[in-house]
């Protein structure tokens, strides 16, 4: 597969999409464990302790070069690492997820509670995350981008799918955090990028975009997102979004149009967001290949559909 060759912009929208559905399933599962709101910033807690479960590390491709014993969960102190965020936060989310039945805590390391993995509404949100990361797939294969031949052999594992899914989603958060205040800050730009692209999004059939247009399509073509389209795709109140979106436009980064907003040209040339998509779509790519080792049909992504194609996200 050749880096130099991808189409990066249609990539990044199509990953952009991914992981905004990724944590919109995560939130959604989180709201119906507690029945209460969650803060917004939990879902990535949960993902990244998911990632961590012998489950899903046995799951990875690259599970033969590790010990023969999974090891099971991960512990706040490598969380706060893995976030580069303070250990009284990482510990804050972590003790909220072992109050409400989700996690359990296992000498030093915090992990997912068994009985929850094999809960019917868990099992729906596994199912969501696999179809969620199959259907990338299938999009980036529509879009003409090369995908390797399935390896001889290997027989298909979803579980491997499923932790491709949580290391595309928790990557956002290593090479998209710092580039903003703050990760609300991050999900509701990058809500306003995937929702501003929809008509290039849906289009597989869409030529590259050149180095200026990388994150998002050209001014005349981007479609204006509202706070309330937002709030929604995010599941966080409209007035958070509105006051998001308020310091957005003071800082020059969106601009309404009618009744939304789109990114402006100011967002788009700024060089850490220039810089961005080249290595999110590198490791999409890469992300995407490993699953060669795990049975992966890349000639017949859909056929890997256990609940069938999701939809994608509601910007109307």
């Amino acid at each position: 597969m050749s880096d130099s060759a991808s189409p990066v912009g249609q990539i990044i929208r199509l990953v952009l999409e991914m992981q905004l559905s990724c944590c919109a399933v995560t939130n959604r599962v989180l709201r119906e464990q507690t029945e209460d709101q969650v803060p917004l910033n939990r879902a990535a807690y949960l993902l990244l302790i998911l990632r961590c479960s012998r489950r899903f590390r046995k799951a990875s491709p690259c599970a033969a070069s590790q010990p023969e014993r999974a090891i099971e969960g991960i512990s706040v102190s490598a969380v706060a690492a893995s976030f580069d965020q303070p250990f009284e936060t990482a510990r804050r989310h972590a003790n909220e997820l072992i109050e409400q039945g989700i996690c359990v805590r296992q000498g030093l390391r915090i992990c997912m509670r068994r009985q929850l993995l094999d809960a019917p509404h868990f099992k729906q949100y596994l199912t969501e995350l696999h179809d969620i990361m199959v259907r990338l797939v299938g999009q980036l294969r529509d879009a003409g981008i090369e995908l390797p031949p399935k390896r001889a052999g290997h027989s298909y594992n979803a579980d491997a799918t499923i932790a491709a899914a949580l290391d595309l989603t928790l990557a956002a958060y290593e090479y998209g955090a710092p580039l903003f205040s703050s990760w609300l800050e991050m999900r509701v730009m990058s809500a306003v990028i995937s929702g501003n692209a929809r008509p290039l999004t849906t289009a597989s059939a869409q030529p590259p975009l050149c180095a200026g247009q990388i994150i998002g399509p050209p001014g005349e073509l981007r479609r204006p997102v509202s706070s309330r389209a937002v709030a929604r795709v995010l599941n966080i109140s409209e007035a958070t979004a509105r006051r998001q979106l308020r310091i957005a436009l003071d800082r020059g980064l969106v601009e309404r149009r009618g009744d939304g907003v789109i990114l402006t040209k100011k967002a788009i040339e700024t060089p850490a967001l220039i810089r961005l998509p080249a290595r999110a779509s590198m490791r999409a790519l890469r992300t995407v290949e490993r699953l060669g080792a795990a049975g992966f049909r890349f000639e017949d992504p859909a056929s890997h559909y256990i609940a069938g194609e999701p939809p994608l996200l509601d910007f109307e």
